[in-house]
């Protein structure tokens, strides 16, 4: 890839990942890897994490698709509830947002300088279950190394009143980080970690010889870290529903585009 290739554009610029897979298939032609988020991409979102449920067309795409490359599920989720909530063997699961990885093994590496940040994640989590007890809808997801505040519930009037609340409970502990998605506000250990990084670690562990080409598909803003990784060495694919600014190369409308994209892609590879 050249620099070019990793200048960001407009989400709505992006050509579609679908209609250009024929002439991408040309020129992959060292194998492939691929690169998945959960959330927003193999499953829409939806109003609880709970509700995000695979589909078993998914399921039976990506048992597939595991047996013609290395397939890594990196996304926010605790790596427990990933392996629970997508049940396929041979996956590399990436959870938390790159604070708890797998290796190729399946073996744990977490980031060990987390262990630090875990007192200031658990007075956060008990401060804001009593200060955002008051507003309906708000859900608090606490992960090992991160605690979630979901707002999809809560009334657009009463929004602000979260962000503030977390905005004061944070900052008597600015060890931590604030790293927003879609109508949720991650707080993480302040740690110059992300997904851009974890692919970074990842991406030997899945292809040592390093001649693979990495294709990294997903729908966050906090996928942008993983996008700027692989663009010049491989492909992003951004799932669109907004116009911000990405360095994602090609662009799918929803995870139902995303699930023909990785049939098609190995059904194509399967008959080589």
């Amino acid at each position: 890839m050249t620099e070019m290739d990793c200048q960001p554009r407009r989400a709505a610029q992006l050509p579609s990942g679908l209609a250009a897979l024929p002439q991408l298939l040309q020129t992959w032609k060292d194998g492939l890897l691929m690169l998945l988020d959960y959330d927003g991409t193999l499953t829409p979102i939806v109003e609880r994490p709970e509700l995000a449920v695979l589909a078993p067309e998914t399921r039976a795409i990506l048992r597939e698709l595991v047996s013609v490359m290395p397939v890594a599920i990196v996304s926010g989720r605790e790596l427990s509830v990933l392996r629970e909530l997508i049940d396929v063997p041979g996956l590399v699961y990436v959870g938390n947002h790159g604070f708890d990885m797998e290796n190729l093994a399946g073996e744990n590496h977490p980031l060990e300088a987390v262990q630090a940040y875990l007192p200031a994640l658990d007075a956060v989590e008990q401060h804001l279950r009593e200060g955002l007890a008051c507003i309906a809808g708000v859900l608090l997801e606490r992960k090992r190394s991160s605690l979630a505040v979901h707002f999809r519930l809560v009334a657009e009037a009463d929004v602000p009143q979260v962000q503030t609340q977390v905005q004061e409970v944070l900052s008597a502990h600015p060890q931590l980080k604030v790293t927003p998605g879609k109508k949720v506000i991650e707080i993480q250990p302040g740690l110059d970690w992300d997904k851009g990084r974890a692919v970074e670690w990842l991406l030997p562990q899945l292809d040592a010889s390093g001649r693979r080409h990495p294709i990294y598909i997903g729908d966050d803003r906090t996928d942008e870290n993983a996008f700027r990784i692989v663009c010049r060495r491989g492909t992003g694919i951004l799932v669109r529903d907004d116009d911000h600014p990405t360095t994602a190369h090609y662009a799918l409308e929803n995870p139902g585009e995303v699930r023909l994209f990785l049939q098609q892609l190995t059904q194509s590879l399967k008959s080589v």
